[in-house]
């Protein structure tokens, strides 16, 4: 989680971890710093499409531990795998509550409730919040899935 405040000639960051667009930006910056020249909002705007970016290799990873569950259910499931699948389906919603966290800050911005954006800005605010619907809706199938597993793996302990 990263916090923002943007002024008129400045935008700062505050961060409790490593943040790659945040370490790509002072790259940037220090190789020339071109970005600067659209002024604070469009860095702002740069760093929220960074860290909206950073959260489809999480979903990526839950999506390849969603799909070995699966298979692992059909194949052979171990006395472990309802923990498992429950370490899972928690993962899944913790990322499902930061992308939404994000996607409600993002609609404040389009709407331009927070501040005066001009409208090419806050149409780039709107994609990235579209994007991060189409995060929200992947992980929320995500977490259907993992639903109908565990109700699989509670069904087959009743059958035997």
């Amino acid at each position: 989680d990263i916090g923002f405040f943007v002024g008129p000639h400045f935008v700062v960051s505050v961060h409790w971890r490593d943040s790659k667009p945040i370490a790509d930006l002072m790259d940037s910056v220090r190789h020339g710093g071109k970005i600067f020249v659209d002024g604070p909002v469009a860095i702002f705007h740069k760093l929220v499409e960074g860290a909206a970016a950073t959260l489809r290799p999480s979903l990526d990873k839950l999506v390849a531990w969603t799909n070995a569950l699966e298979k692992r259910l059909v194949e052979r499931a171990t006395s472990d795998f309802g923990p498992e699948v429950l370490d899972a389906r928690r993962d899944v919603f913790a990322l499902l509550q930061r992308i939404n966290r994000e996607r409600e800050a993002l609609d404040r911005l389009v709407r331009r409730d927070v501040v005066d954006l001009s409208p090419e800005m806050s149409f780039r605010f709107r994609d990235v919040r579209d994007r991060l619907i189409r995060l929200s809706d992947e992980a929320l199938a995500l977490e259907h899935r993992l639903a109908g597993v565990l109700t699989l793996v509670t069904a087959a302990k009743r059958w035997f």
